[in-house]
């Protein structure tokens, strides 16, 4: 674009040398009579301007290098790379749900421990946020929010979904296993941890580290 502002401005100022030319000339022809040393100077500096004028007009269309001018180029705003279209909350939402529904086929989950994706239904059922770079894993009831788990990594957040949805599952998993007297929660810990390593093993880690925690404050009590 810058070029052709260039060749433009050129061809202009030969426009004006070409009309010095045609008027001198005129006058020439007209009274016959040969011109005073200025009108010959102009005549002659105006000629000279034209020549070079066009000459610097046209070598501005011309491409650096090749002689020839590329007729066949295309303008300038369709050289750049195509932009990839921007991805939508709706794109990422869409990720999120093929990741959890994923994992939790793998250990059968049902649907209706899955969470919800960017809707609450107000009934302590999680639902997931998305707000820029961060996830937001968030328990809700009746208006109240009660738990906002928030990361910038997509791993921290789908541990953080099948954690609770294997807490869940082994309830009705340990209830047959479960020994007389013994504490609930040993079976329902060691189904959880078992359910996240058919996942990940580093995830069944990661749980087993967080019921050591829980136990050091509230160990196992278990009936004699």
């Amino acid at each position: 674009m810058e070029q052709k502002r260039y060749a433009g401005i050129l061809l202009a100022a030969a426009g004006v040398a070409a009309a010095f030319v045609v008027t001198i000339e005129t006058g020439y022809r007209v009274t016959r009579t040969p011109g005073s040393p200025i009108s010959d100077v102009l005549y002659f500096t105006s000629i000279v301007a034209l020549a070079l004028l066009i000459a610097m007009a046209v070598r501005s269309w011309w491409l650096p290098g090749t002689g020839t001018a590329d007729f066949t180029r295309a303008p300038e705003a369709h050289d750049a790379e195509p932009r990839r279209p921007a991805e939508t909350p709706t794109d990422r939402f869409s990720d999120v749900r093929r990741h959890v529904q994923s994992l939790a086929q793998v250990i059968d989950a049902p649907d209706d421990l899955l969470p919800t994706f960017g809707r609450s239904e107000q009934n302590g059922r999680p639902h997931i946020e998305i707000d820029g770079e961060s996830y937001h894993y968030v328990l809700a009831e009746r208006g109240q929010e009660y738990e906002r788990y928030s990361t910038s990594s997509l791993d921290d957040l789908m541990y953080r979904v099948l954690r609770d949805i294997a807490f869940s599952m082994s309830a009705s998993l340990a209830r047959p296993q479960r020994k007389p007297g013994e504490d609930f929660r040993r079976e329902m810990f060691k189904q959880q941890v078992m359910l996240l390593d058919r996942l990940k093993p580093e995830w069944a880690a990661r749980c087993e580290a967080e019921h050591r925690e829980v136990l050091a404050s509230h160990p196992f009590v278990d009936e004699r």
